[in-house]
């Protein structure tokens, strides 16, 4: 299944506001497939394996036209292509710091000692921290796959240093939520203990299993992602930056 596909069918089941902050990933593919599809620099791979380069060419601009020509469109492109996908990454971030600090605050009212709380409430809050966490994972996902076409595209290999500069990011560098969230499981453990309460009466997230992850105490880290998916974030190099936690 092609990615635009399968994130408009996680999308779907976000709720409106969250829909409204995802990044647009059907632009920015619309974007390199309207106007770089035919700007690659590599002209070795931008040329069917059976072209032959003619050194007095007759029906075509010469080498150096050729270069011309495609050199100009990608240094023209490339930049419009970066400024789209900034808008795109902030509006994702900016959104992620505002539901972040509400989840923050509904798991710090959970955890207050000084109260009560109900398995209720401990559910929501975890359901909501799940949530933040796929939310994070199909948008990075979403940047690395529209940066992969544009390099694919353009032959500029812009994908890395890119990814490099959004690990700087609140959404990548932010640690506060992982942290709470043991000790967010471990009190719904207690209470579900204390009402006599199976945990396969849980709910289950569409990412994970939340009954399977409190029976396992599996909370140092968020779920895995798919390993396709997984390979698309992460890259075969050490210079790409890993999916930070929340």
């Amino acid at each position: 299944m092609k990615y635009g596909i399968h994130l408009s069918q996680e999308k779907a089941e976000f709720p409106a506001l969250w829909q409204a902050h995802f990044i647009d990933y059907d632009a920015l593919k619309g974007f390199l497939k309207t106007y770089m599809v035919d700007t690659n620099v590599r002209l070795s791979t931008a040329f069917p394996s059976t072209h032959v380069f003619q050194w007095t060419p007759a029906n075509e601009p010469s080498f150096d036209q050729l270069l011309s020509q495609r050199l100009a469109l990608v240094s023209k492109l490339t930049p419009e292509f970066v400024v789209m996908l900034d808008r795109e990454v902030e509006k994702f971030n900016q959104f992620f710091v505002t539901i972040k600090a509400e989840i923050k605050s509904r798991i710090a009212h959970v955890l207050d000692t000084s109260r009560r709380a109900r398995v209720a409430e401990c559910e929501a809050a975890l359901s909501d921290l799940l949530l933040l966490e796929r939310f994070v994972f199909l948008n990075f996902t979403a940047v690395a796959k529209a940066l992969k076409k544009h390099d694919k595209w353009s032959g500029l290999q812009i994908r890395e240093p890119y990814l490099m500069r959004t690990s700087q990011l609140s959404f990548v560098v932010s640690t506060s939520l992982l942290q709470l969230k043991p000790e967010l499981m471990g009190r719904l453990v207690d209470l579900l203990e204390e009402q006599n309460m199976p945990l396969s009466t849980l709910p289950v997230d569409s990412t994970t299993s939340v009954a399977a992850a409190l029976k396992d105490m599996a909370i140092a880290q968020p779920p895995e992602p798919p390993v396709d998916l997984k390979h698309a974030v992460l890259g075969n190099t050490a210079a790409s930056p890993k999916l930070g936690p929340l």
